[in-house]
């Protein structure tokens, strides 16, 4: 079943309740902290044909998480959104200044959220004199059509998710500067995995021993980093011949670029 036929089932809303269950399960631990006012619900509003879920108040600086897909707008796309408070300034400049890793599959679109429809004049905002800027993120990519791949695509997005927003809001601060799948460079609140030769093109493991012993003949200036290797094949980069032999023999024989067999965009040459 396509996914756009399986959220308008009716087998789809007791199914996305059950993965708000799940994710509760697993996200909550994380939210330790603020466990005396954490709250968690999953609704479908019949009139707007749009599915939540919320989580309400997961830090002293936001509102609210909510999670939602429209079910009658076409392309599917799920939404989430972080409210912050308005006082909140510091920590809400720093999640929008925080790109997420690729592999992540959300793409920031919004960081000047307001309000709208019910919510706004809703006393819980209305009459507490409660002002809220949202930053939202967005997934264009849903591969669910059972309440079996659909939590398993929300509770590990979800999970990774909250994790970079902690560590951005209580954490030290410090962003890594990593090159992300389209060449440009990006902030994360999360240290890359692997290394790169910008000038090479190529991208091998932090411990490498030809990376470490070129970092004395200048390499310093061209060096780069990835959150994981399909960002670092993404960008155009291959593998390195010293650290990582089997992804480089594999590379080194050749193959349709792009393929499943062969992921690397660049071929070696003749």
């Amino acid at each position: 079943m396509k996914p756009e036929n399986y959220i308008c089932s009716e087998q789809f809303e007791p199914d996305w309740k059950h993965s708000k269950k799940e994710i509760q399960s697993i996200i909550k631990p994380l939210l330790k902290e603020a466990d005396d006012r954490l709250r968690f619900s999953a609704t479908l509003h019949k009139k707007s044909q749009i599915a939540w879920i919320e989580i309400r108040e997961p830090h002293p600086d936001i509102r609210l998480l909510a999670i939602t897909l429209p079910r009658d707008v076409q392309p599917l796309s799920l939404r989430i959104t972080a409210w912050f408070y308005e006082h909140a300034n510091e920590s809400y400049s720093r999640w929008c200044d925080t790109a997420l890793p690729s592999g992540l599959l959300l793409k920031q679109v919004s960081t000047n959220r307001k309000p709208s429809g019910s919510w706004k004049n809703s006393p819980a905002l209305k009459d507490n004199d409660i002002t809220l800027v949202g930053v939202e993120h967005v997934c264009r990519e849903l591969p669910f059509s059972d309440e079996t791949s659909l939590t398993a695509f929300l509770v590990p997005l979800l999970k990774q998710y909250v994790q970079q927003l902690l560590q951005v809001l209580n954490g030290s601060g410090k962003t890594y500067r990593l090159l992300g799948s389209d060449g440009e460079l990006f902030k994360s609140p999360v240290k890359g995995v692997l290394g790169g030769n910008s000038k090479e093109k190529r991208y091998g493991e932090l411990h490498c021993s030809a990376a470490n012993n070129a970092l004395s003949r200048g390499y310093a200036g061209h060096r780069v980093f990835f959150a994981n290797e399909e960002d670092a094949i993404a960008a155009g980069y291959k593998p390195c011949g010293t650290c990582m032999k089997e992804q480089y023999r594999k590379w080194n024989e050749g193959g349709e670029p792009g393929s499943s067999d062969y992921p690397w965009v660049i071929l070696p040459k003749p």
